[in-house]
């Protein structure tokens, strides 16, 4: 009898366990069978400041040479990130970390020894801890001048008055786009003063060409300087003596302005 009741569990206890198996493989095609061993498969992201994805993004040389300016983040945690430029396929620059925050990291990377005038190719490569991967890519060109694809003069000693919406155009050169010229007349009605937007629009919608100094007279002007609307707003002086016709020349590379005064 102990022997027949013996056999009835151990029968019990086998199909326990084979119910028991059936529910746990179950799991594992369903779940992975705990949390801790289902991957994230989120990408990092990768946010870089002034620049979008695959965009030709242009700047002007600075003595501290460009910063590029960026934000990875990832679900899980990140791994590593890699910058590499390239120039006709041969590459110039790369600088890879792996000593990062876990899950946010806030880089100034200063990408060292670009030369002006070229086209480089940018590539971000960023990895978290599941190896998922994001890439971010972009074409860089620094410029050896602040470029500008429009100038127009402003003031009552032009022909567009104080309106910015309808300065006076100036012509850019189609063999260098650091020159711009204008030719035209220059009066000393009103207060006589000129300064030189960068755009069209209103007052604060760009930055402007002003005067090295207050009032500064037209024919011993020889620089000038590049800010936003805040100023400080010095003008150009145009007098009775020196109003009259002038050709206007812009170099935005050698950061000179010139008025010759046409006879």
């Amino acid at each position: 009898m102990k022997k027949f009741i013996s056999t009835i569990e151990n029968m019990r206890y086998g199909i326990f366990k084979r119910y028991l198996f059936g529910f746990c493989f179950l799991l594992i095609l369903l779940t992975g069978c705990t949390d801790d061993d289902t991957l994230d498969e989120r990408l990092p992201t990768i946010d870089v400041e002034g620049i979008e994805m695959n965009e030709i993004k242009e700047t002007p040389s600075t003595e501290e040479g460009f910063i590029l300016k960026m934000i990875i983040a990832d679900n899980a945690g990140l791994l590593k990130y890699k910058i590499e430029v390239d120039s006709a396929s041969a590459e110039v620059f790369t600088f890879e970390n792996s000593d990062l925050q876990y899950k946010l990291e806030h880089a100034d990377i200063s990408l060292e020894n670009l030369s002006t005038n070229y086209l480089y190719d940018v590539k971000i490569i960023v990895d978290d801890i599941n190896s998922n991967s994001s890439i971010f890519e972009f074409k860089l060109r620094i410029n050896d001048f602040q470029k500008y694809d429009y100038l127009g003069l402003v003031g009552d000693a032009t022909t567009a008055g104080w309106n910015p919406g309808a300065s006076a155009e100036m012509v850019q050169d189609p063999s260098d786009p650091a020159i711009f010229t204008y030719e035209g007349s220059l009066k000393s009605t009103g207060e006589g003063a000129l300064k030189i937007a960068t755009f069209l629009g209103d007052w604060c919608d760009g930055e402007w060409l002003y005067a090295p100094q207050p009032n500064q007279n037209i024919e011993a002007s020889a620089g000038f300087v590049i800010n936003g609307c805040g100023g400080p707003d010095d003008k150009w002086q145009v007098t009775e003596e020196t109003e009259g016709n002038y050709l206007i020349t812009v170099n935005l590379r050698a950061k000179t302005i010139d008025f010759q005064k046409q006879d």
